[in-house]
């Protein structure tokens, strides 16, 4: 089995992991979503809160219901790059 690891699960990263579930077959790939939060805030959503309760922090798994996804909470302490290498 393949992995695939998103860092992120704000837009971009919602789009593109479900996007590769459709694409990919599940059974060959295994998708893996890394955000230090385990909700999504849908910052345009926030506009529309003075006319009436909304969801506009659903749980992250809320966003994948038909794939797999592991969701890790996890926060970026350092990053050197330029030492990986």
């Amino acid at each position: 089995m393949q992995n695939i690891v998103i860092l992120g699960a704000g837009t971009g990263g919602t789009m593109m992991a479900n996007k590769l579930a459709r694409t990919l077959d599940l059974k060959q790939w295994s998708i893996t979503v890394v955000d230090r939060d385990n909700v999504h805030l849908y910052q345009p959503g926030l506009l529309l809160l003075p006319f009436g309760p909304g969801d506009v922090m659903p749980p992250l798994v809320a966003l994948y219901p038909t794939i797999s996804l592991g969701v890790f909470a996890a926060m970026r302490t350092k990053s050197k790059p330029a030492e990986a290498r």
